[in-house]
């Protein structure tokens, strides 16, 4: 079954393959789509891509294989592996459609949004809706350790959020175990975007 194509741009260049659609897609994927485990497309512009990220800036230049293409063809293909629900939200600020851009996500959705903003060098555009998302959960901050205390320190980091993260890094200094620190690995916590010098710590 061919993937389920969103137009984002009319006269986009640039066309992005996701991972199968889940239940956070955003306006893009119908339930039947979910249920046939159907891609989604995305027609985009390569230049809105490329004025708020560096790392597409770098992938669509000549002396890439898409960048190459983008210039020959006009137009290039690009298959990622990220999270769509998350990807959705962020090509629909970039591409100033705002009124689809949720004002309240939860935090496994703005734990998604965080890792592809860090992933892609985001920042600047979300500070706005991140700020919202942010305080729309900040009551849900964890005062002890659980397993939200992990996905909220790499939030805290991507965000800046500078007195969020000091509380929970206290929180993992002071009531962090051993069987903790294996049920991190072991579920590959450690994976998510958070340097190595603020992990070792």
């Amino acid at each position: 079954m061919a993937p389920l194509l969103v137009i984002v741009d009319p006269n986009g260049d640039l066309l992005v393959t996701l991972p199968t659609a889940d239940d956070s897609v955003t306006n893009a994927a119908s339930e039947q789509s979910k249920q046939d485990n159907q891609k989604s497309q995305f027609l985009i512009s390569s230049k809105h891509m490329m004025l708020v990220s560096p790392v597409f800036r770098a992938m669509l230049q000549p002396g890439f294989k898409e960048g190459t293409m983008l210039q020959s063809e006009g137009k290039v293909e690009v298959s990622l592996p990220d999270h769509a629900g998350a990807f959705t939200i962020l090509i629909d600020i970039i591409h100033c459609r705002l009124k689809r851009v949720p004002l309240k996500v939860d935090l496994h959705m703005l734990l998604e949004i965080a890792i592809l903003v860090d992933k892609y060098q985001m920042y600047e555009v979300v500070d706005v809706f991140s700020d919202i998302w942010v305080r729309e959960l900040v009551a849900t901050l964890p005062k002890t350790y659980s397993a939200d205390v992990l996905p909220w320190l790499c939030i805290s980091w991507v965000f800046e959020l500078e007195d969020q993260f000091k509380q929970l890094t206290r929180i993992l200094e002071s009531e962090r175990t051993w069987q903790d620190d294996l049920k991190m690995i072991e579920g590959s916590l450690w994976d998510l975007p958070i340097p190595e010098s603020v992990t070792s710590e």
